[in-house]
């Protein structure tokens, strides 16, 4: 076996174990606060909640190879859990969403295909036959520097994205192959790029009453929710209504609203966040922007069609905590319905239900919630009286 496939199936045992253990302690904390039936003494428990993950992927170049086997066994785990035998004191794992930096958002692509995958195709799969291993393992140096006198073409850098035509095939097969995903599957995508010119990210919390706060920044997301069917798997782009201006100025991409994005538009995506400079050449994508006129096009009437070159989105924003936070929490929940329990990482349990109420018991805040949880994550935000709970996982 080649030296990177094994590093590859190193790395998924290693995370098998601590995943297992992990869980283990999820599960546990879950337990200890469970709600309790009314009745007699010896009534049973009411079932556990879901422990509900947002999974976020950091960028890292060639460390997206080793990150791959971790979520495909992520995957399998968090599916095995999902859902529980009656009478068991077990919490089933939900995920909640999934973003993704550079290298990182080539695997929240796959762990949205993975995740609303049947059981059925679960099962054909292997650690060396699955599509986190084909569109990591098989593309070396070999495919990707073709060297002086190459057919590189113009939006290349030094490595060429000809080597990824195969994987980008099997993909678009893949999410269009009747009967694989669960037709009840619903996830949430989040995609960092990078623009080669400044844009303007507006930020007016007064109601409408003013011009708002103007910043420059190169830094844009891009929000989409894959919905699967039994034709396959769809992914469309999610309402304005759940934009947050404190992860970044999101780009919007032509068609009516919910109408579904061609997967050349989502592949190109991937392709434009995970551009890391020098390798790789930036990427032409195909946006709505602010406009004189209305255009058929846009789904707002002061919007026009344009179209500008995105490269990393790990420039600025290598691990887009706050952008999962966006997903899973929103800032306007009512314009963007979502669950409201959450797992995220660095060793903090960040839960609110829908009222705001705390739902276990820990270290009492009043704060935002993505305030807390995006500490970490650089970026400081707020949003209107939550209370919540933080407590520590150990």
């Amino acid at each position: 076996m080649p030296r990177r496939a094994l590093g590859v199936c190193w790395f998924a045992v290693l995370a098998v174990v601590s995943l297992i253990a992990a869980t283990a302690r999820a599960q546990g904390f879950a337990n200890q606060y469970q709600e309790k039936l009314p009745g007699p003494p010896d009534a049973l428990p009411a079932p556990p909640k879901p422990v509900r993950y947002v999974m976020t992927i950091s960028g890292g170049i060639s460390l997206g190879a080793y990150e791959a086997g971790f979520n495909w066994t992520l995957l399998r785990h968090l599916k095995r859990h999902r859902a529980v035998a009656p009478g068991s004191d077990l919490a089933p794992l939900e995920l909640v969403a999934a973003t993704g930096a550079s290298a990182g958002n080539i695997n929240a692509f796959l762990t949205a295909v993975g995740w609303c995958q049947t059981a059925a195709f679960d099962t054909q799969e292997t650690p060396s036959n699955n599509l986190f291993w084909q569109a990591w393992v098989p593309i070396g140096l070999d495919e990707l520097f073709l060297g002086p006198g190459g057919a590189y073409a113009k939006d290349d850098g030094l490595l060429a994205r000809s080597a990824f035509t195969d994987i980008k095939k099997k993909l678009a097969g893949a999410t269009a192959t009747a009967g694989r995903f669960d037709p009840t599957c619903r996830l949430p995508i989040g995609i960092t790029v990078t623009r080669n010119k400044l844009g303007n990210l507006v930020l007016n919390d007064s109601g409408g009453s003013g011009p708002g706060l103007q910043i420059a920044t190169q830094r844009f997301v891009v929000t989409m929710e894959a919905h699967a069917s039994p034709q396959g798997l769809a992914f469309i782009e999610r309402p304005r209504g759940c934009d947050d201006p404190a992860v970044g100025q999101y780009l919007h991409l032509p068609g009516a609203a919910g109408t579904q994005l061609p997967i050349e538009t989502v592949l190109g995506l991937v392709e434009a966040s995970s551009a890391f400079p020098l390798a790789f050449g930036s990427k032409r994508v195909n946006h709505c922007a602010h406009g004189d006129k209305r255009d058929p096009l846009c789904a707002l009437e002061s919007e026009a069609p344009s179209a500008d070159a995105f490269f990393d989105g790990g420039v600025f924003d290598n691990v887009p905590l706050g952008l999962g936070v966006s997903l899973a929490m929103p800032r306007k929940p009512r314009a963007c319905p979502t669950d409201h329990d959450l797992y995220i990482g660095r060793g903090q349990r960040v839960a609110a239900n829908g009222q705001g109420e705390p739902v276990t018991a820990g270290a009492k805040v009043d704060a935002s919630v993505r305030k807390r949880s995006r500490e970490d994550d650089g970026i400081a935000t707020g949003a209107a009286n939550e209370r919540v709970d933080i407590a520590d996982r150990g």
